[in-house]
């Protein structure tokens, strides 16, 4: 059995649980701060006319002017205040598209950036996801973090390879049953009732869950999918503070 502690997240977790005093948190300050780099950081772009905006943890005063970018193949807005792909809807030609943990709840734009191959959407409050299963050209996908449920949307993802839905309300994976080109699936952090599905997808080669969502009745699926040569890791959950 394969089981993996993460000792960089216990650090993590311990520096959370100290509160630093010594200066008082401006959150207006931070925000002005983190934008005026990403504006330098866009300026450069468009004077270089770059392939690749990275605005991760950023974010801009305003996005209304990243819809003429149109030399660019891959967006990331993540960790920030954008809340509008209407703001965006001219940059149909991008292959990849980073809008996870941002203020988006309206995702019915995107089946109109039909070229996306990358998609990562997780930890957003999204009114429906219904629209991600009209985005037929997703090789990656990231939609954990969130409510999302409804694994019979991604049946129509033929062309799948790498799905996470890590820490997302998923309990039943019967919608991938059968799934022609899933390669790596996370679960990290949900509760899966039958991982029967996955021994009919024939081309997984990795799966990675929480150890504690792990049933003695899931013990021979397991088994099952490593003798299958499938990668089955067990993240071991470790409680700090």
């Amino acid at each position: 059995m394969k089981r993996i502690v993460f000792p960089a997240l216990l650090t993590l977790a311990l520096t959370g649980c100290q509160t630093d005093t010594s200066k008082p948190w401006n959150p207006a300050a931070y925000e002005a701060e983190q934008h005026a780099k990403g504006a330098a950081i866009l300026a450069d772009c468009v004077a270089t006319r770059c392939k690749t905006l990275n605005l991760d943890s950023k974010g801009l005063a305003d996005y209304a002017g990243l819809g003429g970018l149109s030399h660019l193949s891959a967006l990331m807005i993540s960790y920030t205040n954008f809340s509008d792909l209407g703001q965006i809807n001219g940059l149909t030609q991008l292959d990849e598209l980073h809008i996870g943990a941002t203020r988006v709840t309206d995702l019915s734009p995107l089946p109109q950036f039909r070229n996306l191959k990358l998609l990562h959407i997780q930890d957003l409050d999204a009114v429906s996801f219904a629209p991600v299963a009209r985005m037929t050209r997703l090789e990656e996908l990231a939609i954990g973090s969130s409510h999302f449920d409804d694994t019979s949307l991604l049946r129509g993802l033929t062309r799948l390879k790498v799905l996470d839905l890590s820490y997302s309300n998923v309990t039943d994976l019967s919608g991938l049953r059968g799934h022609k080109s899933l390669e790596r699936l996370d679960l990290l952090g949900t509760q899966p009732k039958d991982l029967a599905p996955l021994l009919t997808l024939k081309r997984l080669k990795s799966v990675s869950l929480d150890d504690l969502s792990i049933t003695p009745a899931m013990r021979p699926l397991i088994a099952a999918l490593r003798a299958k040569g499938v990668e089955v890791v067990e993240i071991e959950n470790v409680v700090v503070c």
